[in-house]
């Protein structure tokens, strides 16, 4: 399968090791009494007392032998199994053309099922996680985008691999396949992914890397910004999502942190600034999603302390003020003031001012005639 003359002698080694020897004498592993017939009809090219089935002349043979080898073999399979784990290895005789097993890798998906698959590269990321890593994230982008199996893979076993608290190594693949092509191309479905990651993950360093995956959907000059933000409040907007919909939103828009760990500017993420359609279509969703989390007991606190930080980013021009001061308004539909309140409305500044007159201005118990505020909790 991979070209170079080094690179087939050690791959006919290991294979004479992983598949002969365990057969008597005369009798090839791979063989059996219809080959000769199956082998004229396939026309493979004869050189050098060799059989090449990766001639140019020649396209489509080498899979199809894999594809019927998985299949109409069983009794090898997990030889072959073995002999794959051994020339895909770190520094292993298919070192060089990885991209070229994992086509091969997905032949066999095609005549075993998925999961046969699935199963060899989790046994391999339990063996090597950070050697086999990104050889699993390519054989598993290979097939999502699979015509045959892509939508299984895409929809059932990505998702179970997403959910899978106990395996983190697997989560681990996710994020990675979701920050390639299948994330490309399929954005919801990789956001809803690393949603599964986030909400699941036991290791907080793996949350961080799905919350960072998702991050870099709403990097600037990326085109799906809006799409990615839309996502995100349809399942703040839902009530079996909201809690971690919601929680996922403060992550992501509770200010980017600065080298020094400290909050860095515009924790809108730059989706506010954008003049016409696209700036006022990101106003109305973050309105939507801030109005949601609000309302949440489990996440009014931290919402608060979010929302100081936004009103701090208005104050110094990081966001614009408009828009900015129209997000912030949507503390002004409580009942009464409380701490959660107080720690937005207060913010040293114009902001303040602004946010305090608006939350007074409602008919409420305890406003007095002036329009300044009651009693304040400390």
């Amino acid at each position: 399968m991979c070209g170079g003359e080094p690179q087939r002698r050690r791959g006919q080694e290991l294979a004479h090791r992983c598949l002969l020897p365990r057969r008597p004498a005369g009798h090839h592993s791979l063989a059996a009494p219809d080959d000769r017939a199956r082998g004229l009809a396939a026309d493979p090219t004869l050189r050098d007392g060799r059989v090449y089935i990766t001639d140019d002349g020649r396209k489509g043979v080498d899979l199809a032998l894999i594809r019927y080898l998985w299949d109409r073999r069983r009794s090898v399979a997990d030889r072959l199994a073995g002999w794959l784990t051994e020339i895909s290895a770190p520094g292993g005789v298919a070192g060089d053309c990885l991209d070229r097993l994992s086509e091969v890798l997905a032949e066999v998906a095609v005549a075993r099922g998925s999961a046969t698959v699935l199963s060899l590269l989790e046994e391999w990321l339990k063996q090597d996680a950070p050697q086999r890593m990104a050889f699993v994230v390519d054989v598993l982008q290979k097939l999502t985008q699979h015509e045959d199996l892509g939508p299984r893979v895409r929809v059932v076993d990505l998702r179970n691999w997403a959910k899978g608290s106990g395996t983190p190594e697997r989560q681990r693949a996710v994020i990675g396949v979701c920050r390639g092509r299948f994330g490309e191309q399929y954005p919801e479905q990789a956001l809803m992914r690393l949603r599964y990651v986030v909400q699941t993950a036991r290791d907080p360093e793996l949350r961080r890397e799905a919350v960072a995956a998702v991050a870099e959907r709403f990097e600037p000059g990326r085109h799906e910004r809006p799409a990615a933000l839309k996502v995100l409040v349809d399942w703040i907007e839902d009530e079996r999502t909201v809690l971690d919909g919601g929680l996922l939103f403060l992550d992501l828009f509770g200010g980017i942190p600065n080298a020094d760990g400290g909050a860095g500017p515009d924790p809108a993420r730059g989706l506010l600034t954008p003049a016409g359609d696209e700036g006022e279509q990101a106003l109305l969703l973050f309105r939507r999603a801030w109005t949601c989390i609000w309302r949440q007991p489990a996440l009014r606190q931290n919402a608060s302390h979010v929302l100081a930080l936004w009103a701090a980013a208005v104050e110094k021009g990081e966001v614009p003020f408009d828009r900015g001061l129209s997000v912030l308004s949507v503390v002004s539909e409580s009942a009464e003031i409380d701490e959660d309140v107080d720690r937005v409305i207060t913010v040293p500044g114009s902001v303040g001012i602004r946010l305090r007159r608006g939350f007074w201005k409602k008919p409420r118990d305890g406003a007095r005639p002036d329009g300044e505020r009651a009693d304040v909790p400390s």
